[in-house]
């Protein structure tokens, strides 16, 4: 993410205190970001990872067009701590849906099977 930031603060950047990034456009992160570090361009699909993840969203205040990502051990100065982050595991209650879902179109991306640390140091690389 920090190399993202410096790249293209426009599109996403961390907060001033770094306790949480944001993404101002989610149109560009999606089409020309997500394919550099992920198999896929689907922002849904990242959302649903973030929140696996155990990351929360919110909004800017004064911009509520800015997407706001939080956890409590993810933070640009504290990388030592990303290692805190795991994917949670799903019950067979969450498993079961409550209704028939409709139909929806997939798109053929696979779902990330990696621990954040990985991700993160995937991320950094590049």
């Amino acid at each position: 993410v920090t190399q993202l930031t410096e790249t293209d603060p426009k599109v996403v950047t961390f907060s001033p205190d770094g306790a949480a990034f944001y993404i101002y456009d989610q149109v560009e992160f999606a089409h020309k970001y997500l394919p550099q570090y992920f198999k896929h361009s689907n922002y849904g699909s990242f959302v649903r990872q973030l929140n696996l993840y155990g990351f929360t969203s919110s909004r800017l205040k004064w911009n509520s067009d800015v997407i706001v990502w939080t956890h409590e051990s993810f933070h640009r100065d504290r990388r030592e701590d990303v290692c805190n982050i795991k994917r949670s595991k799903k019950s067979k209650a969450a498993n079961t849906p409550k209704t028939v879902p409709r139909e929806v179109p997939r798109s053929s991306s696979t779902p990330i099977s990696e621990d954040a640390e990985s991700m993160f140091r995937r991320m950094q690389s590049r």
